[in-house]
Parts: C-alpha cells; sequence; structure tokens
C-alpha cells in the first residue's frame, strides 16, 4: 500500500504542475497569435507598430484604450515584460489580455484581430497542453 500511496502523490504533484501550467502557457501563445501581422499570415495591421506594442496583460480585468500614441515615438515590444507577467498567474485567476492603443477599438472592428484570435482559443489550449506534456516531467 505504501507503494501505491506514493505513486499517487508522485501522480498528483505531476498534474497538478502541469495544471498551473496550461492557463499560463495558453495565454502566451494567444499573446503571440493576437500580434501575428497580416503580412505574417495573421490579422494584426501594423504601420508603426504601435497598435501591437501597446498590448498588456492584467489580473484585475482589462482597462480601456487610453493611450494617445505618437508614431514618430513607436513602443518597444513587450512580448518579455509580459511573458515575465504572465508566469506569475495562479489557478483560478483571469488574465486579461488587451490593447491600450486609443484606436484598437477601431482597428478591431475593422481587422478583427481579437475576436479571430479568440475563436482559435481551444485550439490555441490544446497546443499548450501539448507543449506543457512535453516539456513538464
Amino acid at each position: 500500500m505504501v507503494g501505491f500511496k506514493s505513486d499517487i502523490v508522485q501522480w498528483v504533484s505531476k498534474v497538478g504542475n502541469r495544471l498551473e501550467q496550461v492557463p499560463i502557457v495558453s495565454s502566451k501563445i494567444l499573446l503571440h497569435d493576437v500580434r501575428i501581422p497580416v503580412k505574417e499570415g495573421g490579422n494584426m495591421p501594423v504601420l508603426t507598430g504601435n497598435l501591437r506594442n501597446s498590448v498588456e496583460v492584467s489580473f484585475t480585468g482589462a482597462r480601456a484604450a487610453d493611450k494617445i500614441l505618437d508614431p514618430k515615438n513607436p513602443l518597444i515590444d513587450p512580448t518579455s515584460r509580459l511573458h515575465v507577467k504572465l508566469e506569475n498567474a495562479r489557478i483560478g485567476q483571469t488574465i486579461s489580455i488587451f490593447f491600450r492603443a486609443i484606436y484598437g477599438p477601431r482597428m478591431e472592428l475593422k481587422y478583427a484581430f481579437v475576436r479571430l484570435s479568440g475563436q482559435r482559443w481551444s485550439q490555441l489550449v490544446d497546443q499548450a497542453v501539448a507543449r506543457v506534456r512535453k516539456f513538464t516531467p
């Protein structure tokens, strides 16, 4: 019985680690997917890159599109910073990914980059599960 109990404890530990990683990895994949430029087969329009780089992550809900951006002063790519932030997500937290550029909602209406990525959510989660299985012992 001792061997069985230790096997169960080990299995629960293994599954628990994977369970925590799936929403984080899924969010990272979504963060990438929603920002793929039209020229690279995605739906994100890119002229200066400011809309693409105005993306933000929050655990307390999305904020309004409130950033007035200067095309002469482009935003830096926030991907690395947001990946680190996503690593702090915990099971049960809501992860919001949104764009702060003030013209973002208008561009979303025209190009549907958020809606189209959202429609692929179950596929993105499947990709995340496959990655987590592959890289989590």
